[in-house]
């Protein structure tokens, strides 16, 4: 049986607010002596495991952060665990020079310092590495706390240096596919880093200033994924382009990055419901086809043109006039063509007469489609998949 992985910490030894939990709690009756208004601050269990996170590379190497500053790892499956919360520690300069320093961050000291392992992350790439953030709000220490190791926990490297001085970290992730993208929901925002936990940058458009409890990289289409405390989802589709902006692509004046394999979705009326009332919630479905990411160092002013061509007959399919504003620039294709001319002196059945809705083109066909980018006088060449809706068909 595996020994208890946690402090085992006794709740009434522990103080709130200069008193012991092991007081009784206040009534009327006991006027006058001491007394606790919420034993164990209505906790019901403390000492536990909140985070347990297993190696994608070697079945096996389990990591654990429990809510009393635990770090455990196991490299057997869980027969045998391993302490090295003990080695974690944060230091500060005390002097000018820097050379003096003192622990700030001390996860051992019991009973004065409640520090939470709020998440414990194994690396998609390397057993013997793995991230942790450490949430001291409970200390009023709301500095955000993030380390990284590299050697099974023998060793931590602190990677908070960027992050702002205030809002403690919730949690920590790795992206799956790119090593160096880390991404860290604080109580206050959302952060990225692109070099491994070097730098931050805040990652906030379009999300409302709020505390981020988790994130996640959908494994098969790619979306990120935030969970908020209290201010529901948010999905940020395909962020490819994200993984593959590696410090080359990032220096470089125009980068057109290859998109993410569209797919021609069915409509089944089968499995339509119709559901009367108020109460009926639907969220937003991410808009029809494939977006189209291009880098651009510096404003274009000339303009910038997309060509989508089919690559098995060299056809032009469709023309998109594409923005050119400096940094990441997202363009989405609907997977349809250009629109057929209107007749002269008329708007045809879509631009006013019958159903409305515009003058669409014909929508794609199941193939490989070439996407040409014309921007500040470069011309770069991607390729993207159109998939057919087949598992419609196996129903």
């Amino acid at each position: 049986m595996t020994a208890d992985l946690t402090k085992n910490i006794d709740r009434d030894a522990v103080r709130i607010m200069g008193q012991v939990n092991s007081l009784p709690r206040c009534r009327p009756w006991l006027r006058g002596t001491e007394c606790i208004l919420s034993r164990n601050d209505g906790v019901s269990n403390y000492s536990t495991i909140v985070s347990i996170s297993e190696s994608p590379r070697v079945p096996g190497v389990l990591w654990v952060g429990t809510d009393d500053g635990n770090v455990q790892i196991s490299q057997d499956g869980g027969v045998t665990w391993s302490e090295v919360g003990r080695n974690v520690r944060r230091t500060r300069p005390v002097s000018d020079d820097g050379d003096a320093v003192e622990a700030f961050l001390d996860l051992q000291q019991v009973g004065t310092n409640q520090y939470y392992i709020s998440r414990v992350e194994a690396s998609h790439f390397d057993p013997a590495t793995a991230f942790i953030s450490v949430d001291g709000h409970r200390s009023n220490d709301l500095r955000p706390y993030v380390f990284v190791t590299r050697d099974y926990g023998q060793s931590w490297q602190d990677i908070s240096t960027g992050l702002p001085d205030y809002g403690n970290v919730n949690t920590i992730r790795q992206d799956p596919r790119n090593e160096n993208l880390l991404y860290v929901g604080t109580e206050f925002g959302f952060y990225v880093s692109r070099d491994g936990g070097g730098t931050w940058q805040p990652f906030m458009t379009g999300l409302p200033t709020t505390r981020i409890d988790d994130v996640l990289v959908h494994p098969r289409d790619n979306d990120l994924v935030l969970a908020t405390h209290g201010r529901s989802i948010y999905v940020m589709d395909d962020v490819t382009a994200l993984q593959d902006m590696t410090s080359e692509v990032a220096g470089s004046s125009v980068h057109l990055f290859r998109p993410r394999e569209a797919v021609l979705w069915k409509q089944d009326r089968r499995l339509s419901r119709a559901v009367t009332g108020n109460k009926v919630w639907q969220g937003e479905n991410a808009p029809p086809g494939t977006a189209i990411h291009y880098l651009l160092r510096s404003g274009v002013g000339g303009g910038v043109s997309l060509t989508i061509e089919n690559v098995e007959t060299g056809e032009v399919f469709r023309n998109i006039e594409g923005t050119g504003d400096a940094g990441l620039n997202r363009v989405q294709w609907n997977l349809r063509g250009n629109p057929p001319e209107r007749p002269e002196g008329g708007q045809g059945f879509g631009g006013g007469g019958f159903g409305g809705g515009g003058n669409q083109g014909p929508m794609a066909e199941p193939g490989v489609y070439r996407v040409i980018l014309t921007a500040g006088g470069q011309t770069q060449r991607t390729t993207v998949r159109v998939l057919d809706d087949s598992w419609m068909d196996q129903r």
